[in-house]
């Protein structure tokens, strides 16, 4: 990051801040019903976790976060965003990305990033459902991120908030889940490279795609 203008490192370490009111961390992306049916243990977090960032954020998140930072007018956003709606054959996991999504975007209308209150419009008129991931990219390069930086702060979100999960449920301990973070960070970083223009959304999760499809009585989290 010593490239970084100074200014962006303090925006991307605003927008990557655990405090900051995105909704995801009211999702768990099925790890709460994994546990709850005993296919995922406690020390089954760390390679739970490098599963889900190479099947799921390498191949579906990155390439529509990056869509969305590269989306030059309202209607080429429009058009991405409908592509990687298409890309989420689950009803549930669709329907979460579009609420955390929709949190996302309330947030940083009021923040004021540039584009954000075009993008709430296009939203709101039923224009474009509003991916998670598309609205980032487009959102943080509207803060003024490089795709770079963007990227990663993205895949640190997405591991915390599992690590941040599986803290809220008990299957681990704060100083556990800093040791998985430290530990994957290599590979993180190794992930957050940009995409080649127009590559499509190609990721593999079948286990939590088919958790995010089951219910279970108790629940903490959305998901």
């Amino acid at each position: 990051m010593s490239h970084v203008p100074r200014a962006e490192l303090v925006t991307a370490l605003q927008l990557g801040d655990s405090a900051f009111p995105t909704g995801a961390f009211a999702y768990s992306w099925g790890m709460e019903t994994l546990l709850a049916d005993a296919r995922l243990q406690r020390g089954d977090l760390a390679g739970f976790a490098q599963t889900e960032l190479t099947g799921r954020w390498h191949g579906i998140d990155r390439l529509a976060l990056a869509g969305g930072w590269r989306a030059d007018m309202i209607a080429d956003l429009e058009d991405w965003d409908a592509q990687v709606d298409l890309s989420l054959w689950s009803e549930p996991q669709r329907r979460a990305s579009q609420e955390a999504g929709a949190a996302t975007l309330a947030a940083a209308t009021r923040l004021g990033p540039a584009g954000a209150r075009e993008i709430r419009a296009s939203v709101t008129a039923g224009r474009m459902a509003g991916h998670f991931p598309v609205l980032t990219g487009a959102l943080h390069r509207g803060a003024g991120l490089g795709l770079t930086t963007a990227l990663l702060v993205a895949a640190q979100g997405f591991l915390r908030g599992l690590l941040f999960a599986a803290v809220r449920l008990g299957q681990a301990g704060a100083l556990e889940a800093q040791r998985i973070a430290r530990a994957l960070a290599p590979t993180l970083v190794d992930m957050a490279r940009p995409p080649a223009p127009g590559t499509l959304p190609q990721g593999f999760s079948p286990m939590t795609d088919i958790a995010l499809m089951r219910s279970h009585a108790a629940r903490l989290f959305v998901n």
